[in-house]
């Protein structure tokens, strides 16, 4: 699971996970914003892992339960507000307040290359490291962007 945005789920079912389910250690999730998913019943169930309790292979990630992880590479757990365009619309883009801007890796992701998009069709490199979500935050027209 790489630069995903997974947000505002809602399942019937404790046992299915309402963002994203591991069912082994070895699932991968890198770049990948989970929040706001939920049962039926208000409890809140992000990342659901069956018979497994190791995030070791969840990394540059956002999601509440990675509070018990926390030694994860680049992981965000204690985020009040994503920072979202439009949430209640379905506007999962970034704003410019957002925590998740340049909070991304481009290590291990070899198809992350010039020329690569995010899911709005924008470059998906545009600061000094990727966005965590689908979506690469595009700076208003004007904005001096500055590397370090």
């Amino acid at each position: 699971v790489e630069n995903c945005t997974v947000v505002d789920n809602v399942v019937p079912d404790v046992h299915i996970g309402g963002g994203i389910m591991r069912r082994n250690a070895g699932t991968v999730v890198v770049n990948t914003i989970v929040w706001n998913n939920r049962e039926e019943s208000g409890t809140a169930n992000n990342i659901q892992n069956s018979g497994v309790i190791d995030y070791a292979n969840v990394t540059y990630a956002a999601a509440p339960e990675l509070i018990h992880d926390p030694d994860g590479t680049g992981n965000l757990s204690d985020i009040p507000e994503p920072g979202f365009v439009d949430r209640p619309a379905g506007d999962y883009r970034l704003t410019g307040n957002s925590p998740f801007i340049n909070a991304g890796t481009t290590g291990g992701l070899t198809w992350m290359i010039p020329g690569a998009l995010d899911l709005a069709g924008n470059p998906r490199l545009i600061g000094a490291l990727p966005e965590m979500g689908a979506y690469e935050y595009v700076p208003p027209r004007g904005t001096l962007i500055m590397f370090r």
